[in-house]
């Protein structure tokens, strides 16, 4: 019998419901390529009763409709209305999602924080958690096409086909949106943070996409003449 006096025991019982209450919440999501036959797969959080948010390279290769399906649910067809290359960002249209959705937490974690991440890993393995703290803030990660600036670093396991799902706080808050992790080192995991969710996803639903300013400069090298030698 559980010893209910006990402070372990009672922080268990609270991760459970943690769980019970985010996962509903937590969309696993298939796309189809634009070759029709590649398929991929990631996971996404609902944003409002029309919207779930996820990864931009989890729906960069889909054609506009993609599949979502909730825990308990019948999969929907859901509509790809905007995305975002430098934040990793898309939102995701979809019927009445039928639960209360997520509340985005404002304001960074801090480092040490406990945080959980929720998702369907591999694609396969629906209704995963993951529990780790906030391991480091203002990350830099090289993205190949561009570097973002600004990642939560985090320990809680984000693998193949987390991408898009929610990290959260021991309340249940969206802290952050699951997007990648280093393979040559265990445990560094990293997430788009919630203040960036709360700027760019109102635009991709408003707009489809960010439009960023720029200087129209152009830089190239220009050779020149030294003593008869180009340099």
């Amino acid at each position: 019998m559980s010893d209910v006096t006990n402070p372990l025991f009672a922080f268990s019982e609270a991760l459970t419901q943690l769980a019970a209450t985010a996962l509903p919440r937590t969309a696993s999501i298939w796309v189809k390529g634009q070759d029709m036959m590649a398929n991929g797969s990631g996971s996404g959080w609902c944003l409002d009763a029309n919207h779930v948010v996820t990864n931009h390279h989890v729906i960069r290769d889909s054609l506009d409709q993609v599949r979502v399906r909730l825990p308990g649910q019948v999969e929907k067809v859901g509509r790809v209305i905007g995305s975002d290359l430098i934040t990793d960002l898309a939102v995701i249209e979809v019927d009445n999602v039928g639960v209360e959705p997520f509340r985005v937490r404002p304001e960074l974690p801090l480092r040490g924080e406990l945080s959980m991440t929720l998702g369907s890993p591999l694609g396969e393995f629906n209704e995963s958690v993951s529990l780790g703290i906030i391991s480091g803030l203002h990350r830099q990660i090289d993205m190949g096409t561009h570097k973002f600036e600004e990642a939560i670093q985090t320990d809680a396991t984000i693998n193949s086909g987390n991408s898009g799902g929610p990290l959260v706080d021991m309340t249940g808050l969206i802290i952050g949106v699951n997007f990648c992790s280093r393979r040559d080192a265990a445990q560094l995991n990293f997430a788009i943070p919630s203040e960036v969710v709360l700027d760019i996803v109102p635009e991709l639903i408003a707009h489809g996409s960010i439009s960023r300013a720029g200087l129209g400069i152009v830089i190239s090298a220009v050779p020149v003449t030294v003593g008869g030698q180009m340099r």
